[in-house]
């Protein structure tokens, strides 16, 4: 609504299939002419593997103090550690705590390339580790693993035509607080080239 009282025109759904300085082709073969274009995916995404989300809920009343706070980074060659990370997730937001209920724990490890038989076990020996606080494979009440591609981040895609702001993984890296600060940046510098 922001967007649409400001002049700008909304479209959803649309497949662009080539981009060029002065605006994009669409897949119908429709020219879309633009002052400047902003790019918010790679040109040519590459892919390498996947990302494994593995959630555990326990009952572990050891867990209540949370050992660690809302979760760490594993630091690359950790010594069996297989995880890359592990938010707690009740500690993290209270909310799901309260819901969770009296001394259980929700917490979440995500992987590179994992197998699909023994994740559960895998993740509750990671989560002890890393936690310092004995999980039993009894404790675990519940499991869950997701997963999507991995998607290889490039540092900006260097056939970016002129008159093309490029935001997201492609050029920001990787993670949330990166993204924003990125696209706060590019906005600004956007802003500051449109009104001149």
């Amino acid at each position: 609504a922001d967007l649409q009282r400001r002049g700008v025109t909304v479209r959803t759904e649309v497949r662009v299939a080539a981009l060029a300085r002065g605006g994009v082709t669409l897949a119908d073969g429709e020219t879309v002419e633009a002052d400047h274009v902003v790019l918010a995916t790679e040109l040519t995404p590459q892919f390498s593997g996947e990302i494994v989300l593995a959630t555990l809920v326990v009952d572990v009343p050891g867990l209540d103090p949370a050992p660690r706070g809302t979760g760490l980074l594993v630091a690359p060659g950790a010594a069996g550690i297989r995880a890359k990370a592990l938010t707690h997730a009740t500690a993290k937001w209270q909310w799901l705590a309260r819901k969770a209920g009296p001394h259980r724990h929700i917490l979440r490890l995500s992987y590179n390339d994992v197998p699909v038989q023994g994740l559960e076990e895998i993740a509750r020996t990671d989560a002890q580790r890393l936690l310092g606080v004995p999980i039993a494979a009894a404790d675990v009440t519940g499991f869950a693993r997701v997963s999507w591609p991995n998607r290889a981040v490039a540092a900006g895609s260097a056939d970016v035509p002129a008159g093309t702001t490029q935001v997201g993984e492609s050029a920001a890296g990787t993670g949330l607080a990166a993204n924003m600060a990125f696209a706060r940046r590019a906005a600004a510098a956007l802003l500051a080239h449109l009104s001149d």
